[in-house]
């Protein structure tokens, strides 16, 4: 009892990214499967169960990996939000079991669902530090151009 008393306390701290959506399904994607590819019509959001899912975003000078995903990340909430085309190409490292819910259900939880709109919130400003540091690590000094 003192195991599952436990247990739920952790599950309680650290919830799972889409606990209280009414539409989460589970999907299995293979290794080197791609999950969904850049300019793709927007849907559905993600959350990464196991496994590892590389966001890759091609340019000029061939494809650049804009993060790799782990357990609890979430991606694809971009267009599930804005409702544009897919930004970026997210592609299954290794073998990984997904969670996704609609965009509808996504707005949704981030205007009703406080708590999973807060655990996405600390997951895009870490994603937004993370890339002004890449960008800055690569940026010329004034005056240089």
């Amino acid at each position: 009892m003192a195991l599952c008393r436990a247990l739920l306390s952790t599950w309680e701290l650290s919830p799972p990214p889409f606990r209280g959506c009414n539409e989460v399904r589970d999907r299995v994607v293979g290794a080197g499967e791609v999950i969904f590819r850049e300019g793709d019509p927007s849907g559905d959001a993600y959350v990464v169960r196991s496994g590892h899912v590389d966001i890759v975003k091609h340019s000029p000078n061939g494809p650049i990996i804009l993060a790799h995903l782990e357990e609890d990340d979430i991606f694809g909430e971009i267009g599930s939000v804005d409702g544009q085309p897919r930004s970026a190409t997210a592609v299954a490292v290794d073998d990984v079991r997904l969670q996704t819910v609609t965009s509808d259900e996504f707005v949704d939880m981030l205007g009703h669902k406080p708590e999973g709109a807060f655990r996405y919130l600390r997951s895009l400003f870490g994603r937004i530090r993370s890339m002004n540091t890449r960008l800055a690590a690569h940026a010329e000094p004034p005056g240089t151009e």
